[in-house]
């Protein structure tokens, strides 16, 4: 069987979602093609291939479907995106203008008879003065050269129409097509026009109107879905181009690193071990560890935290931070695609991609939605040129509203709308949402269980209390004592005795003759002193004391229990609100534990967490969400993305705690991308306003078609005389449109 690969694509001159499934089915149509998602908000297409399938005939499959295709980042797809940018706002300012004289120079023509005479004073006089011929004429050739100004249109609907489909594109050509041949009819033969169809009316200004609102709307849309993305436009350009490379992976550390000369070097060419400089000022330009130096880093960019944080020698780094005020020497531990950064981007990007249930029912009404609007436009031509009396140019002109304000564009862009604005967002907050599926599961959860080691704490003992049982020695000596001898430990415990002589200033002593004995613990000699430090093994009697929850380390000194150090890991400070915040917004919160009953339920008195399930195996932890799914509870697990990997893919929602360097083996449909449980109570709040944009995105969508097409097929017309105008039709549609886009928009604000 063959390896499978992805390729990804930009994809330029889709507009609608039924040009987004005309892509998709011409990529799925390449050989060696297994799938092919393409995301009409982002303009980009994830093809899931085996190794044969080249990029090239990706492309080519791409460009027979008359869309335009390039690889991301590549120098054509930069020149194209630029010069259509260029060409837009060129081809936008010229029909808006040409709309603007149209719509002048076909007021002398509307006049009549029985005009009112402040309409009639409102005219400029020079134009009433011009003929009748020479303003049919001029107008003929403002609305061709508006149709030339817009000549995508006709080549999308063209294409389509040779690939046997139809999009957004068909109803605004064959529309504004027949418009134009109606009126020019009338412009060539207007005599016969009146004895054979009953009218003579133009609609030269209608064709012009509607293109420049049409393109208009496009421009409008196409910076709005650029702001839509602008957090994941943000995430590439926070990978540095160049680094201040210093030695290679191989070669020998210098005695001092003044001394070396450093050479500019593209980040692509650096590999995994090379030792880079990084000045104040400088973006990060690799995943390292600080070998030298101590500066202020700013990471928001990549954690959402907004002040900086202090790192020094031993600390790792991530690329795309900024250094602020100090020099360093970083070892780079990734680099490239393996970097933090570039994972986060990567991630995002399909994340972005990936559609929401609602989005998918969307796509199926946009899939028929474009034919069943030309059969409506014929019918509704036909029955009142039968039925209505009415003449064929209004009956055209009926139809033609109906084609236009039919464009099913809001219906496509409901959905990603929402979804790649609230992605982004919970990108800038400090949460990777992977896929609006994700979205839409987040506002349906009911129950949430919360692992404790790691989660709802720090992962790490503390020391917490220190009791003395032998006066002979102070408490600060037998504090820098067991320092001394945990030195030569690298277990937990030994750590936490470190840290906490360290916040006393007592970490300076040296002991030797140390001996670890595995198990039990550690013992030295210290200021002539043998010292021991571990557990009850060490002891000459047997304990009996009561220590809660705490885990006792002992210090015996010379022979003598002299003091116990009672070690906890500590909850983290932000979990007693976010446990009430939760509970604030419907969610109740369980704990499930692999620790004892007595450690479990001290950490859930203190972060006010009433239901606990101590002593779980990770099969124990799968079961008891199995159960919870069984009641009909919906339930999200938050963990560590390791020991509770079987529980949180067994959970409707995965929420894992994850660093930045780790995010690509984490297996949760949320990553936390800085180790704050805050974060997890404004994921749900975001995944629930989402939700509701979504809804009100289809409801406006399809609210406006189900208001706007009876009106455009002239529902009011027999009792009020009252039709829409094609101008007003392509105006509604512009507005639909935007409004789904601007309401999406909304969740930019999202906390």
């Amino acid at each position: 069987m063959s390896e499978q690969a992805s390729v990804r694509l930009q994809v330029e001159g889709m507009t609608c979602a039924a040009c987004q499934a005309h892509v998709e089915r011409a990529l799925a149509g390449v050989s060696g093609v297994d799938s092919a998602n393409v995301n009409l908000m982002t303009n980009t297409a994830t093809v899931a291939v085996r190794t044969a399938v080249s990029a090239d005939s990706l492309i080519t499959a791409v460009q027979r479907a008359g869309y335009r295709a390039s690889l991301p980042g590549s120098k054509a797809a930069g020149a194209t995106e630029a010069q259509d940018s260029d060409a837009q706002s060129t081809r936008v300012l010229g029909s808006v203008l040409l709309g603007a004289v149209a719509m002048l120079l076909s007021m002398p023509l509307m006049m009549h008879p029985g005009t009112c005479g402040l309409c009639a004073r409102m005219m400029p006089q020079w134009s009433m003065q011009i003929s009748p011929a020479i303003l049919r004429w001029t107008l003929c050739a403002i609305a061709g050269t508006s149709m030339v100004l817009a000549g995508e249109v006709y080549r999308a609907a063209w294409s389509a129409a040779r690939h046997a489909a139809s999009n957004m594109n068909t109803l605004i050509a064959v529309g504004t097509l027949a418009a134009f041949a109606a009126s020019f009819a009338s412009t060539v033969a207007p005599q016969w026009m009146l004895a054979h169809a009953g009218s003579a009316d133009l609609y030269y200004e209608a064709v012009a109107l509607i293109l420049a609102f049409l393109l208009v709307g496009r421009w409008l849309e196409s910076r709005a879905r650029r702001r839509a993305g602008e957090a994941l436009a943000a995430f590439g350009k926070m990978q540095a181009s160049s680094a201040r490379f210093l030695l290679g992976a191989e070669e020998a550390i210098p005695a001092s690193w003044n001394e070396l000369q450093e050479t500019s070097l593209p980040v692509d060419a650096l590999v995994a071990g090379d030792i880079v400089r990084v000045l104040p000022g400088d973006r990060i330009p690799v995943d390292g560890i600080i070998l030298d130096g101590k500066s202020s880093v700013n990471e928001s960019m990549l954690t959402g935290e907004p002040l900086p944080v202090v790192r020094h020698a031993g600390d790792r780094v991530s690329s795309g931070t900024l250094n602020l005020d100090g020099v360093l020497v970083l070892q780079a531990t990734a680099v490239g695609a393996d970097a933090a950064v570039a994972q986060v981007a990567q991630l995002l990007e399909q994340a972005q991609g990936k559609r929401a249930p609602l989005q998918r029912w969307g796509d199926r009404i946009s899939a028929i939605f474009v034919p069943c609007v030309l059969v409506l436009a014929l019918l509704t031509f036909a029955l009142w040129l039968m039925v209505g009396h009415v003449g064929p140019v209004r009956a055209s002109s009926m139809a033609i509203a109906v084609l236009i304000v039919a464009c099913p564009c809001a219906m496509g862009i409901a959905v990603p709308a929402a979804v790649t604005v609230a992605i982004g967002r919970a990108a800038q907050l400090g949460l990777l949402i992977k896929g609006g599926d994700v979205l839409e599961r987040l506002a349906d959860i009911q129950r949430i269980a919360l692992d404790k080691t790691g989660t709802l704490t720090h992962g790490t003992p503390a020391i917490v209390g220190f009791e003395q049982h032998y006066d002979a020695f102070s408490p600060h000596d037998l504090i820098a004592w067991a320092a001394a001898v945990e030195k030569n430990s690298t277990h937990p415990l030994a750590q936490a005795v470190l840290d906490y002589a360290q916040t006393l200033g007592l970490a300076g002593l040296a002991a030797t003759e140390a001996i670890v004995r595995p198990g039990e613990g550690v013992v030295a000699t210290v200021d002539a002193h043998v010292v021991a430090v571990g557990n009850s093994a060490l002891l000459p009697v047997t304990s009996t004391a009561e220590h809660g929850s705490a885990t006792p380390l002992y210090i015996v000194v010379d022979g003598v229990h002299a003091a116990t150090m009672l070690a906890e890991d500590q909850p983290r400070p932000e979990a007693i609100d976010v446990v009430r915040a939760l509970k604030t917004i419907g969610i109740q919160p369980l704990m499930l534990t692999g620790d004892v009953r007595a450690s479990a339920e001290a950490i859930g008195q203190q972060v006010g967490i009433e239901e606990i399930r101590a002593s779980c195996t990770p099969a124990g932890k799968t079961e008891a969400i199995a159960e919870l799914q069984s009641r009909h509870h919906r339930v999200a697990m938050v963990g560590d993305g390791i020991n509770d990997a079987a529980a949180l893919a067994t959970s409707d929602l995965g929420i894992a705690m994850a660093g930045g360097t780790d995010l690509a083996r984490e297996a949760g449909d949320i990553l936390l991308l800085r180790p704050d449980l805050r974060l997890v109570p404004t994921a749900f709040r975001l995944g629930r306003q989402a939700q509701r944009v979504m809804r009100q995105n289809i409801f406006w969508a399809l609210g406006y078609n189900v208001i706007m097409l009876p009106l455009a097929a002239g529902a009011l017309y027999p009792h009020f005389g009252l039709t829409l105008s094609p101008v007003f039709a392509s105006l509604a549609m512009a507005l639909s449109s935007l409004s789904v886009l601007a309401n999406s928009l909304r969740l930019r604000a999202a906390r």
